[in-house]
């Protein structure tokens, strides 16, 4: 993932109910630098139930442009790139989780 004020980082949200939408008036503020907080998230994680689907998305308003590119930008994938991964991550968080429990 490109970064530069961690703004597009920030801008992860997560649901149960529905996909979270990129907010066209969501950008960064001239001169700030944003911190990512993994609460929010961990929140919507820990309130889910097993057969709830959860949904992960990035808000922010160039969030597309990243992703796909644009204005002669290149695409950076870090979406798709994670998407493709996803059995990888799954399985080595799995292995820690069963290393911890001695399962």
């Amino acid at each position: 993932m490109p970064f530069a004020t961690g703004f597009l980082q920030q801008s992860l949200m997560a649901s149960t109910a529905t996909m979270p939408s990129i907010n066209s008036g969501a950008k960064p503020v001239e001169g700030r630098t944003y911190k990512f907080d993994f609460g929010i998230i961990e929140a919507v994680i820990l309130g889910a139930s097993l057969e709830d689907d959860l949904y992960f998305g990035y808000t922010a308003a160039y969030a597309g442009h990243q992703e796909y590119g644009a204005n002669g930008r290149p695409a950076a994938g870090f979406v798709r790139l994670t998407a493709q991964n996803w059995p990888v991550h799954v399985n080595r968080n799995a292995e820690k989780v069963r290393k911890a429990f001695g399962l």
